[in-house]
């Protein structure tokens, strides 16, 4: 029996490994193939738009693909290869008309998908200053699992290098053979070399995307072992290395991403400009480890007094001793948040801010006094300490306040990786995505509960479900209750779920329902598409789709379902037909 499968699917191996992969991967692609009709709309697409209902001509297919699709640019020239390659692909090689089948194949290729084509390259402009840009940014980068007893390894840095991180986190303690490594420090973690890491970087970093990597460090270790990190930095970095942003400062500002290509930053503490003009590599200063700090007293480590500010002043501060060498190829420097005046602060100085505060900060007056701070400093939120079992926080907190950085565990499967992934791919997938014109002025007021602050476009997003194709069956059932969740995430005023009505039991339901949205800030909104089977005591997640509500298109279009790690879900999609109107526009036309 599988042999005469294998004329029809192909293979060559005969092996009873090769048997199963066979009936798990090979038979439900295909399977999935045969069960890939054409949704009965295409049927009405061909005869109300073609003078036949033998199939669209390039003159059908071009005013299809302009007033549906809302394909700015397309020829009749285009439209007949488009309609040779298609038709060729469903086996109709002589065919000069778009068939049903032809129309199918032509709506799953990739420039027909529900993503803008033009977003999958770098778009923006990326000559604003640094401070201008969200970041992808990954917390404990080193780690592939758990906080206390994960494995730590150059090949994490190469993942979350893949799905596109520019900052990356090095936790640096001394090295039993007199080498750096990279661990996390009271816990159970293995470690891996501080050389090892910073070649992976240098091998990695710039596959995907150009724009600057940020190397932030929490240094633990001692002035000898700290002056050797300056020199591995130094030998195996060369002129990437940029060690110095205040000479490319201008106005005040901090420089582009594009004046930055191909360059590593360091993100540390420095001692004092006169200490590291003066002094010899071997010396160093104590400051403050301020960091360490705030996340003791956000886990409820501190003591907390009525009078908090008072306890903190009678506590020891903490310090570490920072080696001049390293000092001197530290382009970030890393400083206390004090409050969102910052008179004293530097460009090139950045603070961090754990999780907690920024809730705080996002959830009051200070909200407005954060995003005008976020216009001139660089500022990093990181996580929870006590997300053990690496966790993520929501990445859309910080971002709704202008902060650049939102530190997440890569190595975890999470909503709050998906949102980022969708967030980042606006601009190409190369982690810096330029904020809006209103986070980005000094003049411009915004308030996080008024959208009437926003100078933006809002939209009328309207999406009907028309089908679903081949959804997965639940792993303990082979009957499937199917519906979709349409979710937006974004500003206070955006946030809203709809949901279609259960199908039962089918893979291939028919919902053909429409649900309508009005975004009042699309440049900060992730529309989320989740399909689930209800069962009697709950729901099954099934797949996913995650997309920038700046990068919808309209029109007809087929979305491949994604499982939780974001990779496709074979065979499976749902045909929806979107509409995205400026409101402005839509009233004006009305």
């Amino acid at each position: 029996m599988f042999k005469k499968l294998k004329q029809v699917f192909g293979g060559d191996d005969d092996s009873a490994a090769a048997e199963k992969k066979f009936v798990d991967v090979r038979f439900k692609e295909k399977y999935a193939e045969f069960k890939d009709k054409p949704h009965p709309e295409m049927h009405y697409l061909i005869v109300t738009l073609g003078a036949s209902d033998s199939g669209l001509s390039a003159a059908d297919l071009k005013r299809f693909l302009r007033d549906v699709q809302k394909v700015e640019k397309v020829s009749n020239e285009d439209c007949t290869k488009l309609i040779k390659e298609h038709e060729t692909a469903v086996g109709h090689e002589s065919s000069q008309k778009l068939s049903v089948e032809g129309l199918h194949s032509l709506l799953k290729s990739a420039p027909q998908s529900i993503f803008k084509p033009e977003n999958t390259k770098p778009w923006q402009d990326m000559t604003q200053p640094l401070s201008h840009y969200y970041i992808a940014s990954s917390h404990n980068t080193y780690l592939w699992g758990h906080q206390l007893k994960g494995e730590a390894s150059s090949d994490a840095y190469v993942k979350a290098l893949g799905i596109g991180t520019r900052l990356v986190e090095l936790d640096c303690h001394d090295g039993s053979d007199g080498e750096p490594a990279i661990y996390h420090g009271k816990t159970l973690t293995s470690s891996v070399k501080f050389s090892e890491v910073i070649q992976a970087l240098k091998e990695h970093s710039f596959k995907m995307s150009p724009y600057p990597v940020i190397m932030s460090f929490e240094n633990h270790c001692s002035l000898p072992q700290q002056a050797k990190m300056a020199e591995i930095l130094k030998q195996i970095l060369g002129d990437q290395l940029c060690t110095s942003l205040e000479p490319l400062v201008k106005n005040n500002l901090l420089p582009s991403p594009q004046d930055l290509q191909h360059k590593f930053l360091v993100k540390g503490k420095k001692v004092r400009p006169e200490l590291e003009e003066a002094s010899d590599a071997e010396e160093g200063e104590d400051i403050e480890d301020d960091e360490e700090e705030d996340e003791e007293e956000e886990q409820g480590g501190a003591a907390a007094p009525t009078d908090k500010a008072e306890a903190k002043a009678d506590k020891p501060k903490k310090l570490n001793k920072i080696a001049v060498a390293l000092s001197r190829v530290t382009a970030l420097q890393s400083v206390h948040f004090n409050d969102f005046e910052a008179a004293q602060q530097k460009p090139w100085q950045m603070s961090s801010i754990p999780e907690k505060r920024s809730l705080k900060f996002s959830d009051s007056e200070d909200a407005i006094k954060w995003v005008n701070y976020n216009k001139r400093f660089l500022c990093k939120v990181y996580p929870y300490g006590l997300r053990f079992g690496s966790s993520n926080m929501e990445p859309m907190v910080p971002w709704l306040c202008g902060a650049h950085i939102a530190a997440l565990n890569y190595q975890t499967e999470s909503d709050p990786m998906t949102v980022n992934q969708a967030w980042f791919g606006h601009n190409g997938n190369c982690g810096y995505v330029l904020k809006p014109e209103f986070m980005r002025d000094p003049k411009a007021t915004y308030n996080l509960q008024d959208s009437e602050t926003f100078k933006t476009n809002p939209v009328e997003f309207k999406i009907r479900l028309l089908s679903g194709i081949n959804l997965p069956q639940d792993q303990l059932s082979d009957i499937i209750d199917p519906f979709v969740t349409i979710e937006i995430v974004g500003i206070p005023e955006d946030q809203d779920t709809q949901k279609t009505r259960t199908i039962q039991n089918t893979q291939n339901p028919i919902w053909d329902e429409q649900k309508s949205f009005n975004i009042a800030c699309p440049d900060l909104a992730i529309v989320m598409l989740r399909v689930y089977d209800k069962d009697t005591v709950g729901k099954d997640f099934l797949g996913q789709y995650f997309i920038h509500a700046a990068c919808l298109q309209s029109g007809y279009r087929y979305i491949q379902l994604e499982d939780q790690s974001r990779s496709p879900v074979p065979g499976a999609f749902l045909f929806v037909h979107v509409s995205v109107e400026r409101q402005g526009a839509a009233a004006a036309a009305k």
